[in-house]
């Protein structure tokens, strides 16, 4: 134990540095964050407007392949938030999370493709990947399924599969389903 000391001591002196400098140095009280938490203090940082600090949240979070830090990562860049907007990252991102049946990213990936957003439209991978969403929770893309179905985008018109999604959609709460709903059914 004495020799622990000295060496401490003598680190100190030869340094310069006070015994709290050294332990940061040393990396000694540092809080490393888990990837749900940097993703917790992103959505917080973008829900004050500071647009930056999420942006390298998010990031940071996706770097440990966080699929839900992926589809933010992914946002940020279609929509230029906190980065310069590139709609190749957004894919590459969305492509990421939705690898990992992440339904945000899924749904995210299916609209690039519907709507050709850094991608050649293809309505059919569209819906592959609105299938997939749907079938891992997302009410959003049960809605856009139901959308696909009525409008025959990706397949055959089907009005009662568009009506099956767009109960599933309005079930989870999905608002813009139940307003379809109401549009469609006698």
């Amino acid at each position: 134990m004495k020799k622990i000391g000295v060496v401490l001591v003598l680190t100190f002196m030869m340094t310069g540095l006070t015994a709290s400098a050294l332990f940061a140095e040393l990396g000694a009280g540092v809080r490393r964050h888990t990837a749900p938490e940097m993703v917790k203090k992103g959505r917080a940082a973008l829900k004050k407007g500071k647009l930056t600090a999420a942006y390298e949240w998010f990031l940071k979070a996706a770097k440990k392949e966080d699929r839900d830090a992926e589809n933010m990562v992914g946002k940020c860049y279609e929509m230029g938030i906190g980065t310069i907007r590139s709609e190749n990252e957004a894919v590459a991102w969305y492509q990421k999370s939705a690898a990992q049946h992440w339904a945000d990213g899924e749904n995210n990936l299916a609209n690039v493709y519907m709507h050709g957003i850094g991608v050649k439209p293809d309505e059919h991978l569209a819906f592959k990947y609105y299938h997939q969403a749907a079938t891992d929770g997302s009410a959003a893309a049960a809605y856009n399924l139901g959308y696909c179905y009525e409008n025959g985008y990706g397949l055959p018109k089907n009005l009662d599969s568009a009506k099956h999604f767009y109960r599933m959609a309005a079930k989870k709460g999905y608002s813009m389903a139940v307003s379809r709903l109401r549009q469609i059914e006698p």
